[in-house]
């Protein structure tokens, strides 16, 4: 984070005196700001026209400031913690005065007390959609007549029509599905919907189990059920089908500035097999030969910062099914020195291995938004811009909140690749369904086209519940079909940063999911119990059915995964596959459906389900747990940063300003 020192006025005078063309601000975005975890939504400023090779700062003002005390402060907080935005140091304008950077806006109170709620008499003001501000960029931060004022427009509270009387969703769901729900909420609270929209933030193992337990009324998830859940889901009475909603990327966050000008980086080229390296702990310093050749002209801070996922979740499941696809050997070359038994490099994994024994031990924290915000900031390890560059891997909806540049990858045949709605819409349109209609990415794509890792979300919603034991409220079961329809709809018009409008035939999917709602299809059941056919590429003018069909009486497969190609250097080990909590359905739910009927049978069906989970769960991590034992797991709560006191910013440049 770059921040905390004051700009002292330009010799010669204000910007107009310096430029002989008239400067211009551009704020991306600077509508429908939103800070769903209370530290930050970041933007980036593009300046034109200032004076030359000068430092460049921001605040964040009232809407129409006319004293130094209607602007943020360097020594207060706010709603988004210390130096939120406080003053601002942007970078360097070059010799022709041009520039970018990126900061954090706060959205609620401005220069507060630590708590961040006790106002500071005579400097405290709001910024919401109720009380507009501004954004000062300026050379000096001591004149507000020097400089440019941009407006800023806040998104209204999520939570605005909570208590309205309509009906309640209150859902569960993936970091990927997050900020667009966040502004789903607000769309449909106001009449003639009047749906207070919940969303709760959660991996997909944990959000559908909430879901099979009846404890939500729809769940978000990126991944298809495990046999287990299946299993339980038909147990409970329930009912699901996968109606894919949003469309992103896996992508590569990074921050890295000039160590001398102070200017971000905004363009990173690496290789797949450089990346497996990064995230495997064998690389070090970004002045690697390798990263320089690809990267001309790019001055890099010493050492490289790698932050990844300690919990169990689907962005670790992406990553390393795509290293083992497309960088196997760099990925693999993480365990070498490594015991067989204990090597945790030997296929894709809902958790992201980290050795201590490696070169540059991969920091592991809990959660999207702690890998995310540390990335963005360095966190208390790794503030210095001078030594560190962080680098994390994310949703591309995640990125953008936290206006993270993301990495473009360079394939070995010589095509490079970016992250872009289009790129991911592009892959999208690639994908194929495997059979419970939720669609797998091709991650041995290699063209410029198409984002390698692209990210559907489905709810997960009833399906044929009509039938069903446990069917929803008439009420709820509506309002689903009407929320899905209008995300499909119109929604795909109204996508934050980050976000991809899903093709048609997915679209396709989703409408006959909510026509399926009540009354479905029987499944085309091959005889196994599992719904048959791999459906449909996603081209075709024929949307899969989804139907979970009857409960799994044979375990889930735990060494196969169709979506990786064995490959012929492949040993025989087995790759490990998401596992999630086993939801254990409590007797007085049994006793108040059908299934109190038949409680002997679901008691030793579901003693058979917990066995089966308790192996999915810790089957692999004993046999690496030794391996694992030795990383160095740094946990961060997902819902806030912990405050600092300190401005630890940049604490080896002091507070010296222009």
């Amino acid at each position: 984070m770059v921040a905390a020192a004051l700009l002292v006025p330009m010799v010669g005078g204000g910007i107009a005196g310096a430029a002989t063309k008239e400067p211009t601000v551009t704020i991306t975005p600077n509508t429908d700001l939103d800070d769903p975890f209370s530290d930050g939504q970041y933007v980036t400023v593009t300046w034109k026209n200032f004076p030359p090779n000068a430092l460049v700062g921001a605040k964040q003002c009232v809407r129409g400031a006319t004293d130094l005390t209607q602007c943020s402060r360097p020594n207060l907080y706010s709603s988004c913690g210390y130096l939120c935005p406080g003053e601002w140091i942007l970078g360097t304008s070059d010799r022709n005065g041009n520039g970018s950077g990126s900061l954090p806006i706060a959205s609620g109170l401005v220069n507060v007390e630590q708590d961040r709620t006790t106002p500071v008499p005579g400097y405290t003001f709001r910024c919401d959609s109720d009380h507009p501000c501004d954004l000062w960029v300026t050379t000096d931060t001591l004149d507000l007549s020097k400089g440019l004022f941009a407006p800023l427009a806040f998104q209204p509270p999520s939570d605005a029509c909570v208590g309205s009387g309509g009906v309640s969703l209150l859902g569960v769901g993936t970091a990927s599905g997050l900020r667009q729900f966040r502004t789903y909420a607000i769309d449909v609270c106001k009449p003639p919907d009047d749906v207070d929209l919940g969303y709760t933030l959660r991996v997909s193992g944990e959000a559908m189990d909430q879901y099979i337990s009846g404890s939500a009324p729809f769940a978000v998830s990126s991944q298809a059920m495990s046999g287990v859940q299946r299993h339980i889901l038909a147990v409970n009475g329930r009912t699901a089908g996968f109606a894919p909603v949003l469309g992103t990327g896996e992508v590569f966050g990074f921050r890295i500035f000039d160590p001398a000008t102070y200017n971000q980086v905004t363009r990173l080229t690496l290789t797949p097999a450089l990346l497996a390296k990064i995230f495997s702990g064998q690389l070090k310093s970004w002045n690697t030969p390798e990263i320089k050749r690809l990267n001309p002209g790019v001055a890099f801070p010493s050492t490289i910062a790698v932050i990844g996922r300690g919990d169990s979740c689907e962005e670790s499941l992406n990553l390393t099914r795509w290293f083992w696809t497309s960088a196997r050997g760099a990925w693999r070359d993480g365990g070498r020195g490594v015991p067989d038994g204990i090597d945790p490099y030997t296929g894709p994994s809902d958790i992201l291995p980290a050795l201590a024994t490696s070169r540059n031990p991969v920091n592991l924290l809990t959660g999207p938004q702690a890998v995310a915000n540390t990335v963005r900031t360095g966190g208390p390890d790794f503030a210095s811009i001078t030594q560190y560059g962080t680098i994390g891997y994310m949703d591309s909806s995640v990125a953008e909140q936290y206006g993270l540049p993301t990495v473009r990858i360079k394939y070995p045949n010589g095509k490079t690749v970016i992250a872009t709605p289009g790129t991911i819409r592009n892959a999208i349109a690639a994908m194929h369904p495997d059979d419970s209609g939720v669609y797998r990415p091709n991650y041995a794509v290699n063209t410029p086209s198409q984002w390698p890792m692209p990210v559907v979300s489905y709810m997960v919603i009833p399906h044929g519940a009509r039938k069903s034991d446990s069917p929803p409220d008439q009420a709820i079961g509506n309002t689903i079909g009407d929320l899905v329809s209008y995300i499909v709809g119109p929604g795909q018009h109204d996508l934050a940063r980050g976000y991809a409008p899903l093709p048609a035939p997915l679209v396709a999917q989703a409408r006959t999911i909510v026509n399926q709602i009540w009354v479905a299809p029987p499944p085309n059941d091959g005889g196994d119990g599992h719904p048959g056919g791999n459906g449909p590429p996603v081209g075709s003018n024929q949307p899969p059915v989804v139907n979970p069909g009857p409960p799994l009486l044979d375990p889930p497969p735990t060494v196969s995964d169709p979506a990786i190609p064995p490959g012929p250097t492949t040993p025989s080990a087995s790759p490990s596959t998401a596992s999630f909590p086993v939801v254990v359905v409590p007797p007085s739910a049994l006793a108040a459906t059908p299934w109190s009927k038949a409680l002997p049978t679901a008691a030793i069906v579901g003693l058979a389900s917990l066995v089966l989970g308790a192996y999915l769960l810790f089957g692999q991590r004993l046999r690496a747990g030794v391996a694992w034992s030795t990383a160095r797991v740094q946990a961060i709560s997902p819902f806030g940063r912990r405050a600092r006191a300190t401005t630890p910013e940049r604490p080896d440049e002091g507070s010296g300003g222009a």
